[in-house]
């Protein structure tokens, strides 16, 4: 889906001022109309809309309205590109986003890094609605990269804070994403996606996840964790979900990578949230 793909009489799209700063966050909306649960998109970072074309495909099928927002700095929204000041600012706009645009109790389906915006905001936002359950696929708890992170924690602990917007050398590319060289080709070429992570967003997701791995939510959770997956580590993710079966049912996919909602194999995934959700709404 491009930039402006879906537009019509199914979908709404607009603007909001972030909770924390000037910047204008980009929404879509997919069946505004209808009533009942919504089903929320929380990207991960460096992503934007645009790529999950196909989970929205299979969500909106149902009837459901299905909502996305671009984080400041993403996509179409306003902000410096693959950099973070504050991880919590982007818990807000998706606060707002949920309360004062959908206005109606939601069930997040958050991948990788979004899994951790997600669980910050259950972890300590007040909702004038309810969050009903989180999907959350291929979780950043933990870079597949030896070493990386250890480093990266090294180097802010020396560093000043003119080192934050420094850009780190740990490309993303698509085939790190998807078995499918066609989509992991249109990954690399969009020029909405930040290929990069600076310092200082990649210290706001270290803190996150260092703040939510022992938080077990009140609400019902699917992970879904991609075996293969090159860029996080699954094993932390499995690790995660021990000790939490009570609340947290868990999915795994042998053979796909990071990316599950635009993998080879991707029906299968779209068939276990369905049924899934259908329960929770």
């Amino acid at each position: 889906m491009n930039k402006e793909a879906g537009a019509g009489p199914f979908v709404t799209k607009g603007h909001f001022k972030s909770t924390g700063g000037p910047e204008k966050i980009y929404y879509r909306l997919f069946n505004p109309a209808c009533n009942g649960t919504a089903l929320v998109i929380v990207h991960d970072f460096y992503d934007y809309h645009g790529r999950y074309a196909r989970l929205i495909d299979s969500l909106a099928q149902g009837g459901s309205l299905v909502g996305v927002l671009d984080f400041k700095g993403h996509g179409l929204s306003m902000g410096i590109r693959g950099h973070m000041d504050n991880f919590d600012d982007y818990a807000g706009d998706l606060v707002k986003f949920i309360n004062e645009t959908l206005k109606r109790d939601v069930i997040l389906v958050a991948q990788g890094s979004g899994v951790l915006l997600a669980l910050r905001v259950l972890q300590i936002f007040k909702m004038d609605v309810a969050i009903r359950a989180l999907v959350a696929a291929n979780p950043f708890f933990s870079l597949k990269r030896e070493g990386y992170e250890k480093g990266v924690r090294t180097f802010l602990r020396y560093g000043g804070t003119w080192s934050t917007k420094i850009r780190l050398p740990y490309p993303i590319a698509g085939n790190m994403l998807t078995h499918c060289p066609e989509v992991a080709r249109e990954h690399d070429e969009d020029p909405l996606i930040g290929h990069y992570f600076s310092v200082g967003l990649f210290k706001e997701l270290l803190e996150a996840k260092d703040r939510v791995w022992g938080f077990i939510p009140s609400v019902p959770v699917l992970l879904l964790v991609g075996q293969k997956d090159p860029l996080c580590d699954s094993r932390e993710a499995i690790r995660y979900h021990r000790g939490k079966e009570k609340s947290v049912t868990l999915k795994a996919y042998r053979n796909m990578k990071h990316d599950l909602f635009n993998d080879t194999g991707n029906r299968a995934v779209f068939n276990d949230i369905k049924e899934w959700t259908e329960v929770k709404q």
